[in-house]
């Protein structure tokens, strides 16, 4: 089961979490898409993981949205957040259209117990929307309140 969140950026992530982003790749790869993973030190000095998946083109979404899917089980996260805001710019769509087609090819081939946090920024509303059209498509995919951490901040009337 996956349990969906919403951070509204990287510093109201868990310290176990760890970031995907989707990047174009300036030179020829030889398949559909290519992981690079990324380890550093936060401005508070706490150890950040991230995969950099990069893809030649965004039009190939059905090949390499499903390895993409491999790769993260295979490393064991558990905790992971997806970085919208590289994935709307390599889609070149609006938020909830990129995760949307990205979406369709990505979570049939993600089978693992895990919690994804969406950076939603300030694309909130149309994040939603995807998301519950996922909840709609996919019986192993649910937002959970309890891990929106936006929609906790935003309640108590802070911004960050």
């Amino acid at each position: 089961m996956v349990s969906l969140g919403f951070i509204r950026n990287s510093e109201q992530c868990p310290a176990t979490a760890r970031q995907v982003r989707v990047l174009q790749s300036d030179i020829l790869l030889p398949g559909p898409g290519e992981a690079t993973v990324r380890i550093w030190r936060d401005h508070d000095g706490v150890t950040r993981w991230g995969l950099d998946w990069n893809v030649c083109q965004a039009s190939e979404l059905k090949r390499w949205a499903p390895l993409l899917a491999t790769r993260i089980m295979k490393l064991g996260w558990e905790t992971w957040w997806l970085d919208v805001a590289c994935l709307i710019k390599i889609m070149n769509l609006p938020a909830d259209k990129a995760l949307d087609v990205w979406g369709a090819c990505f979570w049939d081939a993600y089978t693992a117990d895990a919690l994804v946090l969406l950076d939603v920024g300030q694309e909130r509303r149309s994040v939603y929307q995807a998301v519950r059209r996922w909840e709609n498509r996919f019986s192993s995919v649910r937002f959970s309140s309890g891990h929106d951490y936006d929609g906790q901040v935003s309640a108590s009337g802070s911004q960050s």
